[in-house]
């Protein structure tokens, strides 16, 4: 998730964020496949849908008295480089840095269009008792449906609302990630793309368990699928056009906020129509893993106990990489 392109990414994406002394000074830089340097799109036009989409970001100033992983400063260290190595962040040393944190997400209610809607309800003193606590990273959630309330047309409220967050979480030293929150693809299912973007025209059905619709729901794989296809809107542009548009308008406004380490372009992206053929070979291989019957497996998941009692087999950390 941390500065790093999911399904349709294209390129070579790196950040630099380097802190020297008491300056606490950064620099970034986003690659494309020629290694040339990147700067944001500008967002009066759509963005090709080959453009990357993820990149990462820094800025002229590191966070006060935390190094750029959000780790206190050691006594006598005179800088720190964070960079990105395969999945993992590194300092100069190639040493992993692990970040510790926490999802800061209001997804607003089912349906929910208005602004207000979509700012969290933690206070001041909430975020500074997640550094009492030892967290040093946010991943604060920015939902299409509250940022872009109608094709091409940017919610100033709700930007204004992130950008004072991104100030709080920066002023306690907490690195933040942005994240394109969704579950279930649209705020008309759970939360996420705006009713504009949302092209399906079967009706949707609650699940027993929510997340059970991107297996089931007719109406959930219709609208995941015309967004992977670029589907047009009403207005005639393709819809995941719009939401690539939408990120770099994020970066061009928000990439060199000095809390900023990273985006999370899409949680948890899923392929619509495909989901159940995906579930059905992961479940497989599960089954083949743990030595046991596809069948039995399968009609484990149907029954909540049952499935706990298999998941608990993830706690193995050598299967679940396997799987």
């Amino acid at each position: 998730g941390i500065a790093a392109g999911r399904g349709q990414g294209q390129g070579r994406v790196r950040a630099e964020q380097t802190v020297q002394g008491d300056l606490d000074r950064g620099a970034a830089r986003a690659d494309g496949p020629d290694g040339e340097a990147r700067g944001a799109r500008p967002v009066s036009a759509p963005v090709p849908t080959s453009s990357p989409t993820s990149v990462t970001s820094a800025s002229d100033r590191g966070y006060g008295d935390v190094t750029a992983a959000g780790r206190p400063r050691v006594g006598g260290d005179t800088g720190m480089t964070m960079s990105t190595e395969g999945p993992a962040l590194v300092d100069e040393h190639g040493r992993q840095r692990i970040l510790h944190g926490i999802n800061l997400v209001e997804k607003g209610s089912r349906g929910a269009a208005e602004p207000s809607a979509f700012r969290g309800r933690w206070t001041t003193a909430d975020i500074a008792q997640l550094r009492e606590i030892g967290l040093d990273s946010v991943r604060l959630g920015v939902l299409w449906a509250a940022v872009e309330p109608a094709p091409g047309e940017y919610c100033e409220e709700h930007l204004r609302w992130l950008g004072a967050q991104l100030d709080q979480l920066h002023a306690a030293g907490l690195a933040v990630i942005l994240d394109g929150h969704q579950d279930l693809f649209s705020q008309l299912f759970g939360d996420g793309a705006p009713a504009w973007a949302t092209l399906t025209k079967q009706p949707f059905e609650e699940t027993a368990l929510w997340s059970d619709a991107y297996l089931s729901s007719p109406a959930v794989h219709e609208a995941l699928d015309a967004f992977w296809a670029d589907a047009p809107a009403a207005d005639g542009v393709g819809i995941r056009t719009r939401y690539a548009a939408m990120w770099a308008m994020l970066a061009e406004r928000f990439g060199t906020h000095p809390a900023v380490i990273g985006y999370d372009v899409l949680n948890e992206p899923t392929p619509g129509t495909g989901a159940p053929q995906l579930f059905g070979a992961i479940l497989a291989q599960f089954a083949e893993l743990t030595g046991q019957d596809l069948e039995a497996v399968a009609a484990d998941f149907e029954d909540p106990a049952a499935k706990l009692a298999q998941l608990s087999h993830l706690e193995d950390a050598a299967l679940h990489r396997r799987l």
